[in-house]
Formats: structure tokens, C-alpha cells, sequence
């Protein structure tokens, strides 16, 4: 079995990264492309500290598959990060063996949490519409840049601890391709029946994006995922 790229990365928590300019004080998260530090910028003043949440990845060989893949987030995300409702892209530099991105610090979670585990939207429709529009507004300005995200979930939205001021965040899978051909890309939860279809020769990545939205507000309203995978062998999809 392959092993993930957090799997690959040893802990870091506690050592000064950017010539001493960054302090990696605690893991927020890990996933399959790396792990997120919360760091604290020790040039900043005592009585005004600044954190930032920083991801670290692999470094991987110029040419490579996995190094175009890390330039094409960095690439895109930068490209998007001029917006309220996308996670702000800071900075990124480079060692011999990591990657390092300075993100924008969201201390209130993701929009799981507060989907599932605190249940925050459940039985309030009017902060389902504010929280929805938010999302809404982070698309339509990646879409209007064309940008598409490819792996829109709760996971990747990042909130206050109400469940509000969302914020976009991950572009590892995110193309500016329009049209494409490689299926299979995101979470199963959240693709479209076109991008698991392989018998189409092609699928809208726009269009996909917007499915994803649609799933997303059903787990808003129900609190639960409406299927597995949108296949007819689905039953949960089936019935839909």
C-alpha cells in the first residue's frame, strides 16, 4: 500500500522554519498531501503575536508527478487567494526535503465539525442561507477565474466556531481545465455521476463543482449524507 504524504513527513512541532521568521508550535491536521502547523511569526510584537497556519509537504524531484501536482496548487491557490471566502495564501518557501505554504489561521474548524459535531445548522435554515451564500460566493469567484476545485467538502471549508465566515481552502486537486478527462478526482461523498463515469469520454469540471455544492447543502439540511457514490448501484443515489 502506498503511503500518504503525511505518512512521509516526520514531526516537526517546535522547530523554526524561514531563518527562525516561523515557529511550528502544534499540529492542527494531517491528510494525504501533508500536515498543517499552527506557527507563530516570531518577528511579530508581543502585544500584537501573529500565527499562521503552515503546510508542510514532501519535496519531491523537478519533473516528477507529485512536484507538478505541488506546483499547480501553489500556482492556483495564489491565483484565488484575493477573496474573503477563499483561505488567504501568505507565502511559500522551500527546503531540501520540505514544502512549506504560510496560510491564513482559522481557529474555529471546519465545516464538519460544525455540520456534524456540533450540529450547529441543524433546524436554522437562516444560518444555513448566510453560511451556504458564503460558500457560494467562494465558488462563483474560483469559477469567474477559471479555477475549479475538484475536492469541494466539508473538510476542505474552514469556519468560525458559530459555523459562519467560511472560507475555501486545499486546491490540491484544483484545475483550470474546463473540460477534462481524468476521473475519479475528489471525495466519492461529493463527486458527480459524470466525473465517475468512465465510459464518457469527458465531464464538466465546473458542473462538478456545482454538485458538490448540492450534496453539501443536502448534509446541511439533513445532517447526513444523502449516498455513497452517485452510481446507480447505489441505493441511497438509486432512490434519488
Amino acid at each position: 500500500m502506498r503511503s500518504s504524504a503525511s505518512q512521509l513527513l516526520p514531526d516537526l512541532t517546535g522547530q523554526l522554519i524561514d531563518d527562525g521568521n516561523l515557529e511550528l508550535l502544534c499540529l492542527l491536521g494531517s491528510g494525504a498531501y501533508g500536515k498543517v502547523y499552527k506557527a507563530l511569526d516570531t518577528t511579530s510584537p508581543p502585544h500584537d503575536l501573529a500565527y499562521y497556519a503552515v503546510k508542510c509537504m514532501p519535496r519531491y524531484e523537478a519533473g516528477t508527478r507529485e512536484a507538478e501536482i505541488q506546483e499547480n496548487e501553489l500556482l492556483i491557490h495564489r491565483m484565488v487567494s484575493d477573496h474573503p471566502r477563499v483561505i488567504t495564501f501568505h507565502d511559500h518557501f522551500f527546503t531540501d526535503e520540505f514544502v512549506f505554504v504560510v496560510l491564513e489561521l482559522c481557529t474555529g474548524g471546519d465545516f464538519f465539525n460544525a455540520m456534524v459535531d456540533k450540529q450547529v445548522y441543524r433546524g436554522n435554515p437562516a444560518l444555513i442561507k448566510k453560511a451556504f451564500g458564503e460558500l457560494l460566493d467562494a465558488v462563483e469567484f474560483i469559477h469567474r477565474n477559471s479555477v475549479y476545485h475538484r475536492d469541494i467538502k466539508p473538510e476542505n471549508i474552514l469556519c468560525n466556531s458559530a459555523g459562519t465566515d467560511l472560507r475555501l481552502a486545499d486546491f490540491g486537486l484544483s484545475t483550470q481545465i474546463a473540460v477534462s478527462t481524468q476521473f475519479g478526482c475528489g471525495s466519492r461523498f461529493f463527486m458527480s455521476p459524470e466525473s465517475l463515469d468512465r465510459s464518457n469520454a469527458c465531464y464538466s469540471t465546473r458542473h462538478s463543482d456545482l454538485w458538490a455544492l448540492g450534496v453539501i447543502f443536502t448534509n446541511m439540511i439533513s445532517g447526513r449524507h444523502p449516498w455513497y457514490s452517485a452510481e446507480a448501484s447505489d441505493r441511497g443515489f438509486a432512490a434519488f
